[in-house]
């Protein structure tokens, strides 16, 4: 099981790389999960930015340290969209969400959630993965850049409810917990 130790910020300037600069610096062990409640420089797959504002989503990253094969890595991305869909059909269970290979979260087929997993090596050794979650809760459809409004959605505007913040980290420790279980019963098969 893993033993998570949770690290909560007003602003970072990306989860993930707050999580990969600690694993470098083997300041950070398994189970380290850093919250934040903005990211000035959040991002996604590629090149693309992940809209983090303050009071609208949840954002956060955990480490975890298998012992994978880096041929592995595409497996435990799927298998992280798996359970973020799982979990969230069974918190919201009248929504019906659906994963979009290999990072997104649809609900209604427009974005609710984003995931970014990222290994952490030093020299030819995997030191770590570090998997980030971005979860839309409280935007309105004008709270999203332009672009974004005809593609992304959030659980307030599928639910008409609102998010605070001690329900944000409630929502990431129960996916945590969840998320381990999971990964205990099937570390085998990744």
């Amino acid at each position: 099981m893993v033993n998570w130790e949770f690290r909560c910020y007003d602003a970072v300037g990306s989860t993930n790389d707050l999580c990969k600069e600690l694993v470098v610096s083997d300041n950070a062990r398994e189970g380290l999960v850093i919250m934040a409640e903005s990211q000035k420089s959040g991002r996604g797959q590629k090149t693309s930015s992940w809209f983090s504002e303050s009071g609208l989503g949840l954002y956060f990253s955990f480490v975890l340290t298998p012992s994978l094969p880096l041929s592995h890595f595409e497996r435990f991305s799927v298998f992280v969209g798996a359970a973020l869909c799982g979990f969230l059909n069974r918190r919201y269970p009248d929504i019906g969400f659906s994963v979009k290979e290999p990072n997104d979260i649809l609900a209604g087929g427009k974005k609710l959630a984003g995931i970014l997993v990222e290994t952490v090596s030093k020299g030819a050794n995997l030191s770590g993965i570090v998997t980030g979650i971005g979860l839309n809760l409280n935007h309105d459809s004008e709270d999203f850049p332009v672009e974004l409004r005809n593609g992304a959605t959030s659980i307030m505007q599928l639910t008409g409810k609102t998010t605070g913040r001690t329900e944000k980290q409630g929502i990431m420790q129960e996916f945590l917990s969840d998320f381990a279980t999971r990964y205990k019963e099937n570390y085998h098969a990744l």
